[in-house]
């Protein structure tokens, strides 16, 4: 297996400039998500690893070879698309061995590594079956097992799940993180879902618009957003936001004032050194960080109406606005707390659960704030 190395890589087509200077490591053994919305340049970055897209300038490296000029069928990818791209004549089999047979490569090889990966993706039993005669999870079994016996230096993922239905998506993502942990190989996964990208990767590569966001473990960009996109972005449901103004701040506090929150001044302990008496900033909330049962002591209290409220059976989830404000507001209800639309519901918050951006959107760094999952996390790495 091999890390992948991007420096400053651009890609445009004509005028439009869908990369913008990415610079990236991939380290060998990382399963990497990059996730963004739709239209962000996900696929283009995947497939100017892959070689399918040239780059207009920078450089991509795989392992220890810069592979600019190297063509798609020599960079040791292996790459499974949205589409499975499974040829309908050919059994399971022929399907898998397709690429080692075009290459001249032994039968008795061929054989060999057909029947490794069968057994490692649970298809023995369907080898001899044509891609029709099978359902969505086991044809993406068989793409994944195509690219497998080509023992690639790492694996592409574009989107591979967005075909199934729910439960099988939630299967597949247990099989490729089972499959990761067994072969211990480099993958890079490409997903607008954030849930695929937060229960599959070691890594998340958030970009938007050809920028890369920001780059750490699933907890360190949900818990250390460094910018408004990413918080907004990563989380379901997103987070919602509340104008504020800055009454005081230094490198140890900053206290803010916000319409429809009390007290009528909010501590947070984070570093306000760049922030001045009367600047716009703007309060960070997640859903599961607003309780409606009886707040703690030196809790924040805001009341919201109810527009709706989706009852999940295990939560339920209030979506609402903070009273006397425009601000949405949403959260997640313990499933024994039933509320009707249109009923005023007073929250509480605890200030450390506060996130701040100034206006530019950059993350102001919270002081304290500890997560025993994001620990344990940074100390396995």
């Amino acid at each position: 297996m091999a890390e992948v190395v991007l420096t400053g890589v651009r890609k445009s087509f004509g005028p439009i400039e869908v990369l913008k200077g990415i610079d990236l490591t991939i380290d060998d053994g990382d399963f990497a998500v990059i996730l963004g919305p739709s239209g962000c340049g996900k696929t283009t970055l995947l497939r100017s690893i892959a070689g399918l897209e040239g780059i207009t300038s920078g450089s991509i490296c795989i392992g220890e070879r810069v592979v600019d000029d190297v063509p798609a069928a020599e960079r040791e990818i292996g790459m499974v698309f949205q589409t499975y791209a499974l040829f309908p004549h050919l059994n399971v089999y022929k399907n898998i061995a397709f690429g080692m047979r075009m290459r001249g490569e032994p039968k008795a090889r061929i054989a060999e590594k057909v029947d490794e990966a069968a057994a490692k993706l649970r298809l023995t039993d369907y080898l001899a079956r044509l891609p029709r005669e099978l359902s969505g999870g086991q044809r993406q079994r068989v793409a994944i097992g195509r690219a497998l016996v080509r023992e690639p230096q790492v694996f592409l993922f574009d989107e591979p799940l967005s075909n199934l239905d729910a439960e099988l998506r939630v299967d597949m993502r247990l099989e490729l993180a089972n499959l990761h942990q067994s072969l211990a190989a480099t993958m890079i996964y490409v997903t607008h879902d954030q849930v695929e990208a937060m229960t599959l990767g070691s890594k998340i590569v958030i970009l938007d618009r050809g920028v890369l966001q920001q780059v750490g473990s699933p907890l360190e960009v949900y818990y250390h957003p460094g910018n408004k996109f990413v918080a907004g972005f990563v989380g379901s449901p997103r987070m919602r936001f509340i104008p504020a103004t800055v009454v005081a701040s230094d490198r140890r506090q900053i206290k803010v004032h916000a319409d429809g929150i009390s007290p009528e001044t909010i501590v947070v302990d984070a570093d306000g050194s760049r922030l001045a008496a009367g600047d716009a900033v703007e309060i960070g909330l997640r859903a599961e960080d607003l309780r409606a049962d009886a707040p703690a002591p030196g809790h924040l209290l805001l009341t919201g109406t109810a527009r709706q409220v989706e009852n999940m059976g295990h939560s339920s989830f209030w979506y609402g606005t903070l009273k006397g404000t425009e601000s949405e507001l949403i959260a997640r209800l313990d499933k024994h707390l039933f509320i009707r639309p249109g009923v005023e519901t007073q929250f509480s918050v605890d200030p450390a659960n506060v996130y701040l951006f100034d206006d530019e959107g950059r993350s102001l760094e919270r002081h304290g704030f500890r997560n025993e999952n994001l620990e344990a996390q940074a100390r396995r790495a």
